[in-house]
């Protein structure tokens, strides 16, 4: 079986010393370039839109205004060498969703959290989009080894990922990466402070249960369906049952019911398309999409079913 994205995160010791480096070993090493559009039939210019193309197979990965300026791969992450340099993180492994209109590298962090005998691994996930709306964002996020589950939460109101300002100063974009990895170290301050406190908390039985439906509600007024009924199945066994939750001084806590949760979000929601396909789209909705809300969602409704104030 080839190796998962979360394998790669969890073994691999041959980090990239720098972005450019980091960009090749992922096939990245790519540039986009903003073209005018024309219309296929008689071959006319349309006025203020322009093609992202990527330019090493040709394909249109987004639709912008005269105003855009693409941001090149290796440029976009080149800026945190200086911290890798300092010691401050490492490059992991970078990749692409959706052909190449985002584009993300993750940077080890040092250390780790420990929530009663739980190691969580620290990240930092960087992105950079060519579809002409995605600025350079960056966020942290966290994989709990034991059973690989993505922890990364917004806290106290704050959203997952700070945008990052580009200027023509190199200098400049050094003291922006500096900034964001400051930025990050705090937000998993606060994170294992707050997994720390799910795990000195109770949570079972209808409180648990609330929590459960209310995250995965029926419609109003119907019964819930038999496929609603096995998702709420699945989850209460891994909150009873998953990878990790046999430690005695976890079960029954809200730190349980958490990673029930996320361990059912990340590794058993239906994804279609092939093993690879499917891989890729766990992966970025994890980081990006509705699996991050849901994530979210569940991190306050728990929170909240055991008095801890966000």
């Amino acid at each position: 079986m080839a190796k998962t994205m979360f394998d790669a995160i969890l073994h691999n010791d041959g980090q990239s010393a720098s972005a450019e480096e980091t960009m090749v070993k992922a096939d990245l090493n790519w540039d986009v370039a903003v073209e005018p559009m024309r219309l296929s039939l008689d071959g006319k210019s349309v006025p203020e839109h322009f093609a992202v193309v990527r330019q090493d197979n040709r394909n249109v990965l987004g639709i912008v205004s005269g105003k855009y300026s693409p941001l090149q791969n290796r440029d976009a992450f080149k800026a945190f060498d200086g911290v890798v340099g300092a010691g401050r993180a490492k490059y992991q492994t970078a990749g692409s969703f959706d052909g190449g209109k985002t584009v993300w590298a993750l940077l080890s962090l040092p250390g780790a959290m420990i929530v009663k005998g739980d190691e969580i691994r620290k990240f930092g996930l960087i992105s950079n989009g060519h579809d002409g709306g995605s600025a350079v964002k960056g966020g942290p996020t966290s994989v709990r080894v034991i059973c690989r589950n993505t922890l990364n939460l917004a806290l106290s109101e704050k959203e997952n990922f700070v945008s990052v300002r580009h200027t023509g100063d190199i200098e400049a974009r050094v003291r922006e990466a500096f900034r964001l990895i400051g930025v990050l170290e705090e937000r998993h301050a606060e994170m294992e402070a707050f997994f720390n406190a799910l795990a000195e908390r109770p949570l079972f039985g209808e409180n648990l249960q609330n929590v459960v439906y209310t995250l995965f509600p029926s419609p109003v007024g119907e019964e819930p369906s038999t496929r609603l009924k096995n998702i709420r199945s699945k989850v209460f066994e891994r909150i009873e049952a998953g990878r990790g939750q046999d430690n005695p001084a976890i079960r029954g806590t809200a730190w349980a019911a958490f990673n029930g949760i996320v361990e059912y979000l990340d590794h058993d929601r239906v994804v279609k398309g092939d093993e690879a396909d499917a891989e890729a789209k766990r992966m970025e909705n994890s980081w990006f999409g509705a699996v991050s809300s849901t994530r979210e969602k569940a991190g306050r409704l728990i929170a909240e079913a055991v008095g801890i104030a966000l």
